[in-house]
């Protein structure tokens, strides 16, 4: 229930600050980009008559409701992981935030509650790449710039798509937030056929793997490829 609570809040606020300023826009109203700033346009706006709602109580009401919910998603993240590696997700945490990271989320199967024994640790970290040569093998670290993330969300990328909307917020400057009503304001959807070309792709250095004789290499590299293929299907 609580997951369903942050993340209906999370969408009615985001739809309502993107609602307030494609109408200041309209109407030459300044908007900051800070959340809290949304409402004095929202103000401005019911001044100007441009609007027959004062949206501005709303606005701040959705911003504090989300608040109390971000701590419970953070103590979430760090609960999600196995016992045994949560010394490497606090490595991580403490490395990304001293780096002045904009965000690191908690993603795939350990984040989705669906973890296995061959499952890694995975996050995405908006910011600068961190340094990772001293910890756990198990660590899958996906690193992009703020400019990349938004990039890769309009391309359709698949795996940025559920990293956000499925993933596991251990901290957030306001990036993530922001990523999510730009998803929900111009309905931006993972795009099927970039996800078929990696699939096909991974599939021919499967064989190709497994024509060499090389077990191992062949059996990460199928795995792969099935998982794309599966991806793909979805």
């Amino acid at each position: 229930m609580a997951d369903d609570y942050t993340e209906a809040v999370t969408w009615l606020f985001a739809a309502l600050e993107a609602a307030i300023a494609a109408l200041a826009d309209q109407h030459g109203v300044t908007i900051e980009p800070k959340h809290w700033k949304k409402a004095d346009a929202a103000e401005e706006l019911y001044a100007q008559q441009a609007v027959p709602v004062d949206f501005a109580p709303a606005l701040r009401t959705l911003n504090d409701a989300s608040m109390p919910a971000e701590p419970g998603r953070y103590q979430s993240a760090r609960e999600s992981v196995p016992q045994d590696l949560r010394a490497l997700h606090d490595a991580v945490t403490k490395r990304a935030r001293e780096s002045g990271a904009a965000a690191l989320l908690l993603t795939g199967s350990t984040a989705r509650g669906a973890r296995t024994a061959i499952s890694d640790l995975d996050y995405h970290l908006v910011g600068e790449a961190i340094a990772t040569d001293d910890l756990s093998g198990e660590l899958d670290l996906h690193v992009v710039s703020p400019t990349l993330l938004n990039l890769r969300l309009r391309e359709g990328d698949d795996f940025t798509h559920w990293s956000l909307r499925f993933g596991c917020v251990v901290f957030d400057d306001g990036i993530v937030r922001e990523s999510m009503r730009l998803v929900a304001e111009q309905r931006l959807w993972p795009d099927p056929a970039r996800k078929e070309q990696q699939a096909r792709k991974s599939l021919a250095i499967a064989r190709a793997m497994v024509e060499s004789g090389d077990h191992d290499a062949a059996v990460e590299q199928v795995r792969t490829a099935l998982s794309l293929i599966a991806r793909w299907r979805l």
